[in-house]
């Protein structure tokens, strides 16, 4: 297995602490407010936390699978030589983050719904399979190689 890091870009490091910042005083203020705001900002908390856990950390890439490592457990998607460079990811979000955390969740893309896996929006890869899926890996014309190569 040949292991692919994601880095964060500029716009997720600035929109995940701009988010945590305006959660942490929307906290201080429910916790002065009373026990409704409190419920409130506790159900958010869960949810940032939640969104924290299904946050991608690496990408691995085997001859039969490539596996999306997760905070909590790990995904499997499916091997392709279908694979394109995508210059930007764009504001196609479906379900999913757009920032926190990282991209990821259910975008369009060209017109398509795509499983995107990135703590960045820029220079990602495309998998077309069954599914089509989107990477954020640190080196994407190394990964796309890697890919290719499998399915040589």
């Amino acid at each position: 297995m040949e292991k692919f890091e994601l880095d964060f870009d500029r716009d997720t490091v600035a929109i995940t602490v701009v988010a945590l910042i305006l959660l942490s005083i929307f906290g201080v203020y429910c916790l002065l407010s009373g026990i409704r705001e409190t419920l409130i900002f506790s159900f958010l908390s869960i949810l940032v936390f939640l969104l924290f856990l299904m946050m991608p950390t690496s990408v691995e890439v085997s001859s039969e699978f490539i596996k999306v490592n997760r905070v909590l457990g790990s995904v499997k998607c499916p091997i392709s030589k279908n694979v394109e460079i995508l210059e930007e990811l764009g504001w196609g979000l479906l379900v999913g983050t757009a920032g926190l955390f990282g991209w990821y969740g259910v975008y369009t893309i060209k017109g398509e719904t795509a499983l995107v896996y990135s703590r960045k929006n820029r220079k990602l890869v495309l998998v077309r399979a069954k599914r089509n899926y989107v990477f954020g890996v640190k080196n994407p014309e190394k990964f796309v190689q890697c890919l290719q190569n499998l399915n040589s």
